[in-house]
C-alpha cells in the first residue's frame, strides 16, 4: 500500500511540474504579491510531507527565534518553490539504517530574510553545480535516483527571479547541500 502511495505521489509532482511549466507563461496574470508569514507556510509545506519525512527517517527542524516572520511574496508561487526545495531535500538526503535532519533556518539580518533549507544527503558534485538550475538537467545523482527530472530546480529559479526572491545553492558530496532563498520585506 505504501508503494502506491508513494508511486501516485510521483506521478502527481511529475504532473503538478508540467502544469507549473505552462503557468510560467502567464506567470504576471497569477500572481498577486502581499505580506505572508513564512514560518507559517514552511509549517504547511513541511507538514504536507510528513508521510514523506516519516518514511525517510528525515526529521525537520525549524530554527528561527519568533513565531511568525513576514515577507513580500505571492503565497501559491512561494508554496510551490517550498514544496519543491523540500522535495529535493527529502529526495537527496535518503538513507538507509539510519535517520538525518534536514534544517530550515531563518535568519532576519536588518530586515533581509533568508530562509535556508540544509539537508544532510548526497550532496552534488562540483562539476555539476553550473548546470543544476538549466532545464532537465539531472546531473550525476538525478542518474541514480530514480524519479529525478530536472524540472524541480529550473522551476524553483524562475520563480525565484519573477518573484523578485534570490535563490543560491552550495553543496559537498557526502555531506549535504544548502539552499538559500531570499526574500523581499518591502515593495
Amino acid at each position: 500500500m505504501e508503494l502506491i502511495k508513494r508511486e501516485n505521489k510521483r506521478l502527481h509532482t511529475s504532473i503538478e511540474q508540467g502544469l507549473t511549466m505552462i503557468r510560467m507563461e502567464s506567470f504576471e496574470n497569477d500572481m498577486e504579491p502581499r505580506a505572508i508569514d513564512l514560518v507559517g507556510s514552511l509549517r504547511k509545506m513541511i507538514n504536507n510531507r510528513k508521510h514523506e519525512f516519516i518514511y525517510n527517517q528525515l526529521y525537520p527542524s525549524i530554527e528561527f527565534e519568533d513565531a511568525s516572520t513576514f515577507v513580500i511574496t505571492d503565497e501559491k508561487w512561494n508554496e510551490i518553490l517550498l514544496d519543491q526545495l523540500i522535495s529535493n531535500a527529502i529526495k537527496y538526503s535518503y538513507t538507509r539504517g539510519g535517520s538525518k535532519k534536514i534544517f530550515f533556518r531563518i535568519a532576519d539580518e536588518e530586515g533581509n530574510i533568508t530562509l535556508s533549507i540544509i539537508d544532510e544527503g548526497v550532496g552534488i558534485p562540483k562539476y555539476d553545480m553550473d548546470r543544476v538550475f538549466e532545464p532537465f538537467f539531472t546531473g550525476e545523482n538525478g542518474r541514480r535516483i530514480r524519479n529525478s527530472s530536472g524540472i524541480g530546480l529550473y522551476l524553483c529559479k524562475k520563480i525565484s527571479e519573477k518573484l523578485g526572491q534570490t535563490l543560491t545553492i552550495q553543496s559537498e558530496v557526502s555531506k549535504g547541500t544548502e539552499v538559500q532563498v531570499k526574500y523581499l520585506t518591502k515593495l
